[in-house]
């Protein structure tokens, strides 16, 4: 969401040799260019980068290995201006942002895998920390992966030291660090975005899970409505968080934002664990062309949904006093965390959370 401005005009390569300025970018370009022969930390990511996006466009090219590359490494360049427009107007951008939903999803996955194989507490959150700090570097050190993987590592340290793992505090440990660190951050449109859709997925979503599954037993049917109250409560937590903001800067609203969420963001899942397990198997060229194709097969489902909603006349609407509508929303959005978050404490309380 951060705008760029810029006055350029073109020159000719005499009068860009003249130019100071030309002498220090070329001087810094000579600098990547003896970076990328040497065997350093960054050489290694980038070529791991790009074998990584040859793998996806051998599988299968077009929307389908953009979407694997959006979805993986956050790099949306690679994919059409009409798909880019659907995802707006259909209110699903932050898919293709490798952020706290991503990372949400690989460290909650491992957490799971690890406490069913009874790995030890300590190596659990090394090897998550550690995991983390991987995807971060994989991704290039982008801003909104820096964020959202600062409360994750957080909550991992606390996992190692025995600490009950408090979502809301590892949030704003990390949004206070940052901070400090700059604290003209808060400015920032993508700052409010990613801490606003993090809070969403990290607190106000489980206790809305919690409140709708209340009283639920264990049977079979049970545990299908807990995995369909997960889906529902993480999109519902997400987008509503978010719209305050993106009413605030954009003065635009998808109204199809919710039902594209809930009928996309569970295959997330599903394209993470296919391609991540697809990358990991490369050197098995049958088994990886097998499980690529299956992520190749969600994501075409992704894109299906997010044309066939975000291409519908009504998909966005622009609000007349976008600031006004924005406040408004504001206060609707905290007081309904407050009062969630008031009743879950109220339902574990009485011991009836699952």
């Amino acid at each position: 969401g951060d705008k760029i401005d810029a006055d350029i005009r073109v020159i000719s390569a005499g009068e860009y040799a003249d130019l100071s300025r030309g002498a220090h970018a070329a001087a810094y370009l000579m600098k990547l260019k003896s970076l990328e022969k040497t065997n350093s930390l960054y050489s290694r990511l980038d070529t791991m980068r790009k074998d990584i996006k040859n793998l996806f466009f051998e599988s299968g090219g077009g929307d389908e290995a953009a979407m694997l590359i959006g979805l993986t490494l956050g790099e949306k360049g690679y994919i059409s201006d009409t798909l880019s427009d659907n995802i707006r107007r259909s209110g699903v951008s932050h898919m293709i942002v490798v952020s706290g939903l991503h990372l949400g999803i690989i460290v909650g996955a491992f957490l799971n895998i690890a406490r069913r194989v009874k790995i030890n507490r300590i190596l659990t959150g090394a090897i998550g920390i550690l995991m983390v700090l991987f995807i971060i570097a994989l991704t290039g050190f982008t801003v909104s992966v820096m964020r959202s993987a600062l409360a994750y590592l957080i909550l991992l340290f606390g996992y190692i030291l025995g600490r009950k793992p408090d979502a809301t505090n590892s949030l704003f440990a990390a949004v206070l660090i940052l901070c400090l660190v700059n604290p003209l951050v808060v400015t920032s449109v993508s700052f409010q975005l990613s801490v606003s859709a993090t809070f969403g997925v990290l607190v106000v979503a489980p206790a809305i899970n919690a409140v709708i599954m209340k009283n639920k037993g264990e049977k079979w049917y049970d545990k299908i409505a807990a995995i369909l109250s997960s889906v529902v409560s993480t999109s519902f937590a997400a987008t509503l968080m978010t719209l305050p903001f993106t009413l605030w800067h954009f003065g635009v609203l998808s109204t199809v934002s919710i039902l594209t969420n809930l009928l996309t963001n569970h295959l997330v899942t599903v394209v993470l664990i296919f391609a991540v397990f697809g990358v990991a198997v490369c050197f098995i060229s049958p088994l990886c062309e097998l499980i690529l194709l299956l992520a190749r097969v969600a994501v075409k489902l992704q894109i299906y949904f997010i044309n066939s909603l975000g291409c519908l006349p009504f998909a966005e609407y622009s609000a007349s006093s976008p600031k006004i509508l924005a406040t408004i929303t504001f206060c609707i959005a905290a007081g309904f965390a407050y009062f969630i978050k008031k009743t879950e404490k109220g339902v574990t309380k009485n011991g009836s959370s699952f």
